[in-house]
């Protein structure tokens, strides 16, 4: 299953909101990766919700993926 959304502000300080383009029925799990593959964090958006902000505070800074 895929979503559309957005994040913002791209770049980051220190947080950013993951916005889906509608609200799931279910929770909708993602993942946020380095540019070498590795897992850095784990989120859930809870259903009937379109949007959470996550702390990025704890990341270095670089490029990262989400999936």
């Amino acid at each position: 299953i895929s979503f559309d959304f957005n994040l913002y502000p791209n770049p980051c300080s220190d947080k950013i909101v993951v916005q889906l383009n509608e609200a799931g029925h279910s929770p909708i799990k993602a993942e946020i990766f380095s540019l070498q593959g590795t897992k850095i964090l784990e989120f859930n958006i809870p259903k009937h919700k379109n949007s959470l902000t996550l702390d990025m505070t704890s990341l270095n800074k670089g490029i990262y993926y989400i999936r």
